[in-house]
């Protein structure tokens, strides 16, 4: 795959060498606005990562992208990597789904920042409430607050509409140690 930023939006292509002919896909978008400093790194033939940081507002940014299904395009899901202002970032992958990025963190004493992240089978929460369009902030493991009427000790699923649920989805969010805190990313669920 190949990641690139035009004048205004930043794409990805599926680049296929077979027999030694190389042949490119139909570009996926990631992002609607100019992408700077884009890095990307793959896990495997179906899931990579791609990093960047817009100027508007100054913010560093994951997207995780697996292949659709039929092959033909790559879904890619946003993350927000700091709050603060955030430049010059950098992806590598390390095993089948962790990844760590690096970039400079204007909120953080003006220094690099390095965060560890994971495709895992879980998703992450968001860590303040927000409406459609808001950026917030994404807890992909650690202790999420502020949930209502939890059985702790049960595992907590995600439904299509991001609402929670103790039957098995495909996307798990974590483990309840209270009745208003989950355990996000637990791998005792």
């Amino acid at each position: 795959a190949v990641a690139y930023a035009d004048g205004v939006e930043g794409s990805l292509v599926l680049v296929d060498i077979s027999a030694g002919v190389l042949s490119a896909g139909a570009p996926s978008k990631f992002s609607t606005s100019k992408p700077l400093s884009v890095s990307i790194a793959s896990f495997d033939a179906h899931k990579l990562v791609v990093t960047y940081y817009s100027s508007n507002p100054w913010r560093a940014v994951v997207m995780k992208g697996e292949l659709a299904e039929d092959g033909s395009a790559v879904v890619f899901s946003e993350h927000l990597l700091s709050e603060h202002y955030s430049t010059h970032t950098t992806i590598e992958t390390f095993g089948a789904q962790t990844f760590v990025v690096a970039f400079y963190d204007g909120g953080s004493e003006d220094a690099g920042m390095l965060v560890a992240g994971s495709l895992g089978t879980g998703i992450g929460v968001a860590a303040a409430s927000a409406t459609e369009g808001e950026q917030v902030p994404v807890l992909f493991s650690g202790v999420s607050q502020g949930h209502m009427g939890l059985s702790v000790g049960q595992c907590y699923y995600a439904l299509g509409d991001g609402s929670l649920t103790t039957s098995r989805t495909t996307h798990r969010v974590g483990l309840a140690i209270s009745v208003s805190e989950l355990l996000v990313g637990s791998q005792g669920c």
